[in-house]
């Protein structure tokens, strides 16, 4: 009887698996560093970019007061994104540079848990520190808001709105990245792939001239993902459900790829 309890005790679930993840994530500096970058790159530049709108109040172009809104709680949200897409790609690809995979893989046999594991932990974090830092952001841009009567109630239609789906947009670029990461197994080669399909991509799609490639940009994961932190969005735009479904379609896309090349490649 103790055999068959000691057995059950020890075999591996999904809970086990996730809190495994949970720790390694939790462990590594790396971890602080990115997350903690992360925040002070979303407030530093709501501030930065607060200054910006007040020094073009009363000028021949102010900033649309929609943006105002935008800004002050997501402003960063470009910069935060490819911090959190590279730590994604980072956390995984990591693992197989040192190896430390093999172990991962051998104490859980199916392989598809550890990598679901990893991304539930991922989008997790990114949703807290995308949240919390436009929260902050939203505080600190206040005052500077305030000398020109700029400033906003948190209440005010689509803010909280916003903020929360700056929290989204930063879980599911989590996922994209890790995917990114465990498809092409190499630090260097998936942190370049993650930026350049956030950020090179849009740059270059943007400037071909092409009715194509216009309509083809709303639906990058970048252009797509930030509607999702818009307070009103313009004319015949993906709307924020909309924006973040596109989103999630690539991650999905890119995380269901990763899990059927780990079951089927080897280590």
């Amino acid at each position: 009887m103790s055999a068959v309890a000691t057995s059950t005790a020890g075999r591996v679930n999904f809970w086990r698996v996730f809190r495994s993840e949970f720790i390694k994530f939790r462990s590594l500096r790396t971890t602080w560093v990115l997350l903690g970058s992360t925040v002070a790159v979303m407030v530093g530049l709501a501030a930065l970019f607060g200054f910006g709108v007040v020094q073009s109040e009363g000028t021949e172009s102010p900033v649309p007061p929609q943006f105002v809104k935008t800004i002050a709680t997501s402003g960063g949200i470009g910069f935060a994104m490819l911090i959190i897409g590279s730590f994604g790609a980072v956390f995984v690809a990591g693992e197989y540079a040192t190896g430390m995979i093999r172990s991962t893989m051998t104490a859980a046999p199916g392989r598809i848990a550890p990598l679901v594991a990893k991304a539930l932990v991922m989008a997790i974090a990114a949703f807290l520190v995308g949240i919390v830092s436009a929260f902050i952001a939203f505080f600190v841009a206040q005052p500077i808001l305030a000398t020109k009567d700029l400033d906003f109630p948190l209440d005010t239609h689509g803010v909280i709105g916003s903020i929360f789906g700056g929290g989204l947009f930063l879980a599911i670029i989590a996922v994209l990245g890790l995917s990114i990461g465990a498809l092409l197994r190499n630090t260097p080669a998936s942190v370049v792939t993650v930026i350049g399909l956030l950020f090179v991509v849009s740059i270059i799609v943007e400037l071909i001239p092409l009715d194509f490639f216009d309509d083809l940009l709303p639906y990058l994961p970048d252009q797509a993902g930030s509607q999702m932190t818009m307070i009103d969005t313009q004319g015949d735009t993906l709307n924020q459900w909309q924006g973040g479904l596109v989103c999630l379609a690539w991650a999905l896309v890119a995380h269901i790829a990763a899990l059927v090349l780990v079951k089927t490649r080897d280590v």
